[in-house]
């Protein structure tokens, strides 16, 4: 059970990494524009209390303890409290959400100006055993710059 535990930690992080590269290497096509606002705003806990205003986001009782990420803010927030040690925090999109919209030029290449962008830090915390629930959303425009991870794992660039 543990090996397994550990094992799965270790793919999510490859996973997510492997998605950050892609995103940074142009694989994956981003919208063109500007920033969003990248300060962090603490999310909503969903209790059964407040699950009804969810509903329309189709999130139902599963979710009674997760934090609603519904805007870019609370998606900075969600990854300050995990590198901040809050590894089992667990969250769900309930909307598509888009960090930059101006990453790559329409030939899938870097933007020759990065400076508008607003940086995205990858969550690495390999022992986060907390839910990020997509929910059927899409996360967009997330800039890595030149992001260097090094664990016990190796090294990779995001």
């Amino acid at each position: 059970m543990m090996k397994t535990r550990q094992y799965a930690r270790v793919l999510c992080t490859a996973l997510i990494l492997a998605l950050l590269c892609a995103v940074t290497l142009g694989i994956v096509a981003m919208p063109t524009a500007a920033a969003a606002d990248i300060t962090p705003v603490a999310a909503t806990q969903i209790t059964p209390e407040n699950l009804a205003a969810y509903a329309a986001a189709g999130l139902g009782e599963e979710h009674i303890g997760f934090y609603a990420i519904e805007s870019v803010g609370n998606l900075y927030w969600y990854a300050s409290e995990v590198m901040g040690g809050n590894n089992t925090i667990s969250v769900v999109l309930t909307c598509d959400l888009t960090v930059n919209e101006t990453v790559l030029e329409a030939d899938g290449s870097l933007v020759a100006d990065t400076s508008a962008l607003a940086l995205w830090v990858p969550i690495y915390n390999h022992y986060y055993e907390g839910t990020l629930d997509g929910n059927g959303h899409v996360l967009r425009g997330l800039f890595t710059g030149n992001f260097h991870i090094q664990d016990e794992y190796g090294s990779a660039n995001a």
